[in-house]
């Protein structure tokens, strides 16, 4: 009898040792890699801002250019005027960092 008993106790603690396990919460996913920090914008502003930048270069500030993700992205930052955030910093980039467009050389303008 003494050994049923313990032989139960052993059961059901192996039991109870595997269904925690199977029941524990899962690791957190791993932290995002550099590529994709700008997103956290609060933590990391400086970054945010050069993704703007540069999408704000690559759209020529036009919101429709933008894939869903950066636009959803864009419009959570700025409470829904991400459109206006892309065109005032393609303005503003275009007057002082020198982004107009060169004319298209020709052959008669040597």
């Amino acid at each position: 009898m003494k050994f049923f008993v313990i032989g139960a106790v052993l059961l059901l603690g192996l039991f109870l040792f595997f269904v925690s396990r199977a029941t524990a919460p899962k690791p957190h996913a791993p932290l995002p890699s550099q590529r994709y920090l700008y997103r956290d914008y609060v933590e990391h502003g400086d970054l945010a801002a050069k993704q703007v930048d540069k999408l704000a270069i690559e759209t020529h500030g036009d919101i429709s250019k933008v894939s869903p993700d950066d636009r959803d992205w864009l419009d959570s930052m700025t409470g829904g005027h991400g459109a206006d955030l892309l065109r005032m910093r393609y303005r503003y980039l275009s007057a002082h960092k020198g982004l107009h467009q060169n004319p298209v050389k020709t052959h008669s303008n040597k």
